[in-house]
């Protein structure tokens, strides 16, 4: 079987055929010569996963030139049968002659099918068979879905700051991080500012005196060198907060004594949470998107990322730190079949500037069809520049989940399920 795809600015419209029938030669039929040839390989890689051996290449035409068009399709469905042009996307005039030769080569007699897949409801219609249903909902990663989009995630292993893939597996790790966003939905902000504060007391630990680059696995801080520095009130004020810490098992060993201050953390992921403040809203966001459920009790949510960076032309220079990448951070990034949602996670105040930003990269690596959301515990705003706000986000696409601190495990998996609600 022959798939032809209508070339459209949207990877996913241009996938929608060839992901959803037994194609083993997908032919990209558009306009524009470089990009066909710049997303092939990329192409290949997707389409390799669900169909391997699929032959996969490109015909590029002018797109105003619709009788040349329709003959390069009619073509096609005389050398290769049965074949399937895609209606899904592609530029106005290319559609227009594919529905002209589709009619010349039904009246020929030929096997030709015209389907379109929709990427938002997964529905799959063909003309002959409107009610045509696609057998099972088409799953992309997130990897996959910004590299339709000529991205690249960067990962810690490719470069320091980059993603880092938590593993739920260690030792109680799921459930410390419920723990720890018990403790800071108590008080968002004094959260925030406990997690300066650890980070401040961790770089006079022994371990950061011997090397600043260190990320060291216990804290000894003596208290000779507190007063030397006149950070005495620092560990008075963070005694409480290491003590509720060490009474939840997320520091062992504290020890509090007249010469030093001493504990270690449970892991390194552990520690990640601790001396950042805001990565507990953004894994418990992951965690609420995991476990969101529709009404049948499937999981929405295919795949999920957190602290996510994006390398916008997927040209990764790990060899070279100070090559200037154009890279982005979202605190999550989500797949729902094709669809990707992207999110802002705000443990606290936020402006305009966080808006613009989420907005400028989901529409870059989603187009039409990405989804995105601000998740914040408290904005801290008045009503009027609350209102402001939220219509200027309204205005932007951007749906505001506010005051998630105070929401039931089972409301912010409900919020976070809606996201992409037909």
């Amino acid at each position: 079987m022959t798939v032809v795809e209508l070339f459209d600015r949207s990877p996913l419209q241009n996938l929608s055929g060839a992901l959803t029938s037994d194609a083993d030669r997908v032919v990209f039929v558009g306009a524009n010569r470089r990009r066909l040839e710049e997303h092939l390989a990329v192409y290949r890689n997707v389409v390799a996963r669900f169909r391997p051996g699929t032959k996969i290449e490109a015909m590029p035409v002018h797109k105003y030139d619709m009788s040349s068009v329709a003959a390069l399709l009619c073509r096609i469905a005389e050398t290769d049968k049965p074949v399937i042009f895609d209606v899904s996307g592609g530029d106005d005039y290319i559609l227009a002659a594919a529905g002209v030769a589709y009619e010349k080569c039904r009246e020929k007699g030929l096997d030709v099918r015209l389907s379109h897949f929709s990427v938002r409801s997964g529905r799959l219609a063909e003309f002959d068979d409107p009610a045509l249903r696609a057998e099972k909902r088409l799953e992309l990663t997130c990897d996959e879905v910004i590299a339709l989009h000529g991205g690249a995630i960067v990962y810690a292993k490719q470069k320091k700051n980059g993603t880092v893939r938590w593993d739920f597996s260690e030792r109680g790790f799921g459930t410390d991080v419920l723990t720890l966003w018990k403790i800071c939905r108590a008080d968002c902000r004094d959260w925030n500012r406990k997690g300066a504060m650890m980070g401040e007391l961790e770089s006079l630990s022994d371990a950061k005196v011997r090397d600043p680059k260190s990320v060291p696995s216990e804290v000894s801080v003596p208290y000779s060198r507190l007063r030397e520095s006149g950070k005495t009130r620092l560990a008075t004020s963070l005694l409480p907060h290491l003590k509720t810490l060490a009474a939840c098992g997320v520091i062992e060993n504290f020890e509090n004594s007249e010469k030093k201050l001493f504990f270690t953390y449970k892991s390194h992921q552990i520690r990640a949470l601790l001396v950042k403040a805001g990565t507990v809203l953004e894994l418990v966001t992951y965690l609420a998107a995991k476990n969101a459920t529709n009404k049948s009790g499937r999981y929405i949510y295919n795949d999920a990322r957190t602290g996510v960076v994006l390398d916008w032309d997927g040209k990764i220079h790990a060899d070279n730190p100070s090559y200037p990448d154009t890279e982005n951070e979202i605190d999550v990034l989500l797949v729902r079949g094709m669809i990707p949602v992207f999110l802002s996670c705000k443990n606290g105040t936020t402006d305009e500037n966080e808006l613009y930003k989420l907005a400028a990269v989901a529409e870059h690596f989603g187009t039409k069809f990405a989804r995105k959301a601000l998740i914040a515990t408290d904005l801290q705003k008045n009503y009027t520049s609350l209102a402001r706000f939220t219509d200027r986000a309204r205005e932007m696409g951007i749906t505001v989940i506010d005051g998630v601190h105070k929401m039931t495990e089972s409301e912010f998996c409900r919020r976070i399920g809606s996201l992409t609600a037909q």
